[in-house]
């Protein structure tokens, strides 16, 4: 029986990825901190490591092999490096998670980005909060890559995925619900209004299929993949088929980003409005493994379906800001309508 070790595996992808190896006869070893809720199954061979605390995770390893390795919760380089190095000569394949942020950290990041975009020159650091959070992720998402290609070059078969937004039914930062919570409380959406970003989003089971897929497909030792769907949708047309399962027509009263920023409304009114949001140009892996994710519409489909037929208990934990939302609409540059 194989071995794979997933570095995370409790939260929406790692979660998904040991579900499918163990359901392909895998033996599975998940490697983290211990404080996520865990219902994976019981022949799942827990190892508990604090990633922030230098050298925990390599002796935490020290026992173990693993014909795979994915590494999931590499948010820094000097976290990458310290899984890289522990499994140097002691693994086939090891595949870093990473993302599309690589590219937006970059000065002049095109509206579409390919592979080999990865290395301009940074932005300067936002001053707000969330955007500093944000553009810090990137930048240490860049370190983690560096760190691994790094021991590419010392023999470790290592690939890197850089996915864009993932949606699935445990997206911990619950950007269906939140649009389709807003669409089911009057209607009313608030959006930025500048020019939207299309969106190439994927889902997290097409995610588990092209790590998988990685894994037994021969490739250059560290080189970088995007995985995307082969077309843009445009986020007018997703919030139409919003409007269709919630059944209701929907309000979209635009406003400045500044003044949503300013309120800290963003991301959480809007997700997929988003500066940070990635648009990724898949082609390339697409060719390499001979397949394309589903099309953006199909994955919100099936989210926002199966949320309308079956809502979650609570509002999303942006509800509370509702108030706020709806006291900016007379602020607003322009109206839509969706679903009309």
């Amino acid at each position: 029986m194989p071995t794979a070790l997933v570095l995370g595996g409790t939260r929406q992808i790692g979660r998904a990825l040991v579900l499918a190896l163990h359901a392909q006869g895998w033996r599975v070893l998940v490697a983290n901190r211990g404080v996520s809720a865990d219902d994976l199954p019981s022949d799942v061979v827990r190892i508990r490591a604090d990633r922030d605390v230098a050298g925990a995770l390599a002796r935490a390893l020290a026992p173990h092999e693993a014909e795979l390795v994915i590494d999931c919760t590499a948010y820094t380089g000097v976290q990458a490096r310290e899984a890289a190095t522990a499994m140097l000569g002691r693994t086939a394949r090891f595949v870093l998670v990473s993302t599309g942020q690589v590219y937006l950290v970059g000065a002049g990041a095109p509206a579409l980005c390919a592979e080999h975009e990865d290395a301009r020159p940074l932005v300067p650091a936002p001053s707000h909060p969330w955007h500093l959070d944000q553009w810090r992720y990137g930048v240490h998402k860049r370190e983690a890559e560096a760190a691994v290609q790094e021991a590419a070059g010392q023999g470790l078969p290592a690939s890197i995925l850089r996915i864009p937004m993932v949606h699935g039914p445990r997206d911990p930062y619950e950007r269906c619900w939140n649009y389709l919570w807003r669409a089911r409380d009057g209607g009313l959406l608030v959006l930025p209004d500048d020019a939207p970003r299309g969106l190439r989003h994927v889902h997290v089971d097409d995610v588990v299929q092209a790590i998988l897929s990685l894994a037994r497909t021969p490739s250059e030792a560290g080189r970088a993949w995007n995985l995307a769907p082969r077309e843009s949708l445009a986020l007018d047309d997703a919030l139409h088929r919003l409007a269709a399962h919630a059944r209701t027509e929907l309000t979209g009263a635009r406003l400045p980003r500044a003044a949503l920023d300013e309120r800290a409304l963003l991301p959480a009114c809007a997700p997929f409005s988003s500066p940070w949001m990635s648009v990724l140009d898949g082609s390339a892996l697409a060719a390499h493994l001979g397949w394309w994710p589903r099309p953006c519409i199909d994955t919100l489909d099936a989210l926002w379906g199966g949320l309308a037929a079956a809502p979650p208990s609570r509002p999303p934990a942006s509800a509370p800001q509702r108030a706020q939302e709806r006291e900016l609409v007379p602020l607003a540059t322009r109206v839509d309508r969706f679903g009309s």
